[in-house]
């Protein structure tokens, strides 16, 4: 199954607006994609987009997942890794809207990320 057969029948997020867009097309250029796959059959697939607007938040949109592979923990796991690989290069603010369009910060990723990227670990002193 490719992509585009995936987006058809396990889409967990609404369509493009565009009835004659391409499914697999981004509306705006994606920040993180994410690709699931079970040996090498595609089984899941996410996209987290931007429109570059202060207006809009980043969102994860294009979601989907074959119904044999769709449980709340598979569902977590790739918008973490969706959202993680966002808050590299947080352009679009620090909340982001998951597949439900539920607004989530991502406040504490990002300070995650500072701190490991200086190379400090929480609860450890540096002495």
């Amino acid at each position: 199954m490719d992509i585009v057969e995936l987006l058809d029948v396990a889409r967990l997020t609404p369509p493009p607006v565009d009835e004659g867009a391409d499914p697999a097309a981004p509306q705006h250029p994606p920040y993180a994609e994410c690709v699931l796959l079970d040996a090498s059959r595609v089984v899941g697939f996410g996209r987290l987009v931007w429109s570059g607007s202060a207006d809009e938040l980043p969102q994860i949109r294009d979601l989907a997942v074959v119904r044999a592979h769709r449980t709340p923990f598979i569902i977590q796991a790739m918008e973490e890794d969706l959202i993680d690989e966002y808050a590299q290069n947080a352009e679009g603010g620090v909340i982001v809207l998951d597949h439900l369009k539920r607004q989530i910060d991502i406040s504490p990723r990002l300070q995650a990320q500072m701190q490991a990227q200086s190379g400090h670990v929480p609860g450890r002193s540096k002495g």
